[in-house]
């Protein structure tokens, strides 16, 4: 099915609200009956909607394994990869938990040309600067130091840690990590190139290597990389017939891509009841576990995503 089609009629799928609209008319409701039927069924109907629209893209649009090139005995200098975590640190539990996940990361997927970083903000605050807040970064600091001893070398410190002093957002009147996720990722990457106008306060590690990465894999806290996937990964972005291609002019895409988001899976308990099994939408419909996830990326016109 043509995907502006689909998305053109959207309507079309909407059968509950459609359904209890007719069937306010025809028990002869007034105006005002029906538009109140209407507006309270549209919420549940937009809930089956959307998942009847993914579920007809997911069957028209299939998936498409890209190419990828065997890193098996490592990954080239001229690829050389930063994996980021971008986090809070809000709590006294986040820096031990997130100093475990890199670690976890790096056995996973070790080698000379793979880095990892932890990329962190404090939590919304009406200051500036606030009371704990040198604890959790010494802590992270110290952590940082002690893994790059415990598996670095004299050439390759391969952890991290950038932190982000809080900046005062007018519209959420407080003072918090400028545009949080999104905007830890847009300042790291300005670092990248160079820049020296970012909010990263601390910056831990050998920073001289940052000017030579050329790809980074961005994971959520809790979202754990398994083992050899980040070559699988950097081995897809190198690829030639992968690799992005720029209109001189405007500056567009023009072939290959510059964004990867991978399928992901969910977890579950091995036992787990028919009520949790029900109720967990994640692993049953979730567009982001599911093979053919990306809806909104596969219906946009641009190819710098898949």
């Amino acid at each position: 099915m043509p995907q502006p089609l689909i998305w053109k009629h959207c309507c079309i799928y909407h059968p509950g609200c459609l359904l209890i609209v007719l069937y306010a008319i025809h028990t002869g409701g007034n105006t005002a009956q029906v538009i109140v039927a209407g507006l309270l069924a549209i919420l549940p109907s937009s809930a089956m909607a959307i998942g009847l629209v993914n579920g007809l893209i997911a069957s028209s649009i299939p998936p498409r394994t890209l190419p990828k090139l065997n890193f098996e005995s490592g990954i080239p200098l001229e690829y050389r990869t930063m994996v980021v975590i971008p986090s809070m640190l809000g709590t006294e539990r986040d820096a031990p938990f997130l100093i475990r996940q890199i670690e976890h990361h790096f056995l996973a997927n070790s080698d000379p040309n793979i880095f990892f970083a932890l990329l962190t903000d404090f939590a919304d605050a009406p200051e500036k600067e606030m009371p704990g807040d040198e604890q959790p970064i010494a802590h992270t600091r110290n952590a940082i130091q002690q893994l790059n001893k415990k598996y670095g070398s004299r050439d390759y410190q391969p952890f991290y840690f950038f932190h982000r002093e809080r900046v005062w957002n007018e519209s959420e009147a407080c003072w918090m990590g400028r545009e949080r996720k999104r905007g830890k990722l847009e300042e790291f990457n300005n670092l990248l190139t160079g820049s020296d106008s970012t909010t990263f306060a601390i910056q831990v590690g050998d920073l001289s290597f940052l000017p030579t990465i050329r790809y980074v894999i961005t994971l959520d806290a809790d979202t754990l990389l398994p083992r050899e996937s980040a070559r699988q990964l950097i081995g897809t972005l190198a690829h030639p017939l992968n690799q992005a291609e720029f209109d001189p002019g405007t500056g567009e895409i023009k072939a290959g891509h510059t964004v990867l988001q991978p399928g992901s899976r969910c977890d579950q308990p091995p036992q787990i009841d028919r009520f949790s099994r029900a109720y967990i939408p994640a692993i049953r419909s979730s567009i982001c576990t599911r093979a053919r996830y990306p809806m909104f990326t596969r219906t946009c016109s641009t190819k710098a995503t898949t």
